[in-house]
């Protein structure tokens, strides 16, 4: 893990007489500033963070035999919050591989630990402190410390750093607070437009009925939500029948087809006999014969079609199925909108199912008349559609087209991306969007979140993290914009940290003359 140290800019803040602005009295007394002897020792700090915690320590400097507490402050950089509960260990190591171990068991009030230690011997020592992080992992820092073979070698204080804004811990913790270090990042400056999330083409089916007719089907009906593949059977619409034909109707054209297929039933029979004996000419067995035929098939008919009512009305039969036209869904996508209602009557054309590819979608955004110019040579965009916390990402290989014509209503120009869903397919058609276009390719730069930034008598601050209750304001040019974070052309280098929750705070803090009790006694 790769910890990233900040000393105070001055090794030595307090002189032997004067104690540090920033180290202030943590029992709320004034200090002396008299001269000193040899009970009166300068102090120094420093601030150490990595990943998952931070370490802001104060302490006298070091003497050879003689207890020196020290004042560990210890943040968790995730919620910035004290540790409260559990131990820390101290490990002192020389260059001869010596190690003294320190552990002290609880914090002496909420992320403040103070133990005591002593150096047996002078020179440089390495510090490790390790913080066991949810009973399982361990946290582990190194501070290199100079140990001085008594007082009378401790080196000329340097002056202090004025300018600096005290924010003590406690007023950290009892916040919303967060900072976080600079990054280079890769930066493309846009310019905000508007869009709509749309259908791709092809991915988009609207399902309607074939003919006029009832609906069943031979499965359970795909509701709204629900999946469809390619060629999947949606459902089956059997034909009505006519509107004159009602139930009565139908059983009088029943019965009357089967007495006309009695009569000549019998007829045709009457005239094989006679046709046989020679008694009638064999052009009245075929009329005969043709009648009777004609009767069976209106015979026929007339009762497949009053069973054809009643399958339709009891959803079911084999033979109506037969008889219906089937529906299939042209495409794999999602039914987004449905008017599926089994055994319900429909007229042909109309809408059964909407369904909609929400895998793949398209990005149509509509840039501005006056702004056409940044179209000639689309790089791309980002978009955050309202009420969703991700962010969605074209390129210009996602590029579709570019419109040749100017919308007379709107006074926009379209410009069309293919856009990708996210797994929980979370985008949906016809949500608007602001956009974000790209109208340059990557520039490299700082980048620090939108959130430290403030707005000071028209100038851009920042406050940086400089150690653990120390703040310096930063004035900062800015350049452009890329999602959540805002290129620094000038005032911040990679690695420093920049307050991005709680600025304001820290901007509060610089104005008041008064220098709030920190509340532990050193």
């Amino acid at each position: 893990m790769v910890f990233a140290r900040i000393f105070l800019a001055c090794l030595l803040v307090l002189s032997s007489c004067t104690q540090n602005k920033n180290e202030h009295s943590h029992d709320g007394s004034e200090p002396d500033h008299g001269s000193h002897d040899h009970d009166e020792y300068p102090t120094d700090q420093v601030t150490i963070w990595n990943d998952e915690i931070e370490i802001f320590m104060e302490h006298e400097l070091f003497e050879v035999d003689r207890a020196t507490r020290l004042i560990i402050h210890v943040t968790f950089i995730d919620g910035w919050l004290p540790k409260k509960t559990g131990k820390i260990d101290v490990f002192l190591t020389n260059p001869n591989e010596m190690t003294i171990v320190y552990e002290h068991e609880a914090p002496d009030r909420d992320g403040i630990y103070i133990p005591s230690v002593s150096f047996p011997t002078k020179g440089t020592w390495n510090m490790e402190i390790q913080v066991p992080i949810d009973g399982q992992r361990l946290a582990k820092v190194d501070i290199p410390v100079e140990v001085y073979g008594s007082h009378h070698e401790f080196p000329t204080p340097q002056t202090e750093n004025d300018s600096f804004v005290s924010f003590l811990k406690e007023q950290q913790w009892k916040m919303e607070f967060e900072t976080e270090a600079t990054l280079y990042l890769e930066f493309r400056d846009a310019v905000q437009v508007h869009g709509k999330v749309t259908a791709r083409p092809g991915g988009e089916a609207v399902i309607l009925a074939p003919v006029a007719g009832r609906i069943l089907s031979r499965k359970l009906a795909p509701a709204v939500g629900s999946q469809v593949s390619s060629n999947d059977l949606i459902c089956s619409v059997i034909p009505l029948l006519n509107n004159s034909d009602d139930p009565a109707s139908l059983i009088l054209a029943s019965k009357s087809a089967e007495l006309h297929f009695a009569f000549a039933d019998k007829e045709f029979n009457k005239m094989k006999s006679l046709f046989a004996k020679r008694a009638v000419p064999e052009t009245r067995l075929q009329q005969a014969e043709l009648e009777y035929n004609t009767a069976k098939a209106k015979l026929a008919t007339a009762r497949s079609r009053s069973q054809q009512y009643q399958e339709t009305l009891s959803q079911g039969g084999s033979d109506v199925l037969e008889n219906s036209f089937d529906v299939y869904s042209p495409i794999e996508g999602t039914v987004v909108e449905g008017n599926l209602v089994l055994g319900a009557s429909v007229r042909e054309g109309d809408e059964l199912l909407h369904v909609v590819d929400l895998k793949n979608l398209m990005l149509e955004v509509r840039v501005p008349e006056d702004k056409v110019g940044l179209a000639s040579t689309p790089f791309g965009a980002w978009i955050r559609p309202e009420g969703l916390d991700q962010i969605f990402e074209v390129s210009k290989e996602d590029l579709i087209g570019v419109g040749g014509r100017i919308d007379p209503d709107s006074r926009t120009l379209p410009i069309l991306y293919s856009l990708r869903n996210n797994e929980k397919r979370e985008l949906r058609v016809g949500m608007f969007a602001k956009v974000h276009l790209y109208i340059e390719d990557q520039v490299g730069g700082v980048a620090i979140k939108k959130t430290a930034v403030l707005t000071e008598s028209g100038v851009k601050v920042v406050y940086v993290h400089i150690s653990g209750e120390s703040f310096e304001r930063r004035i900062v040019k800015l350049g452009g914009q890329h999602k959540d974070f805002v290129r620094v052309v000038d005032g911040l280098a990679v690695g420093e940290r920049v307050v991005t929750k709680g600025a304001y705070q820290v901007r509060l803090a610089s104005t008041s003359t008064t220098l709030p009790a920190h509340g532990h006694a050193h």
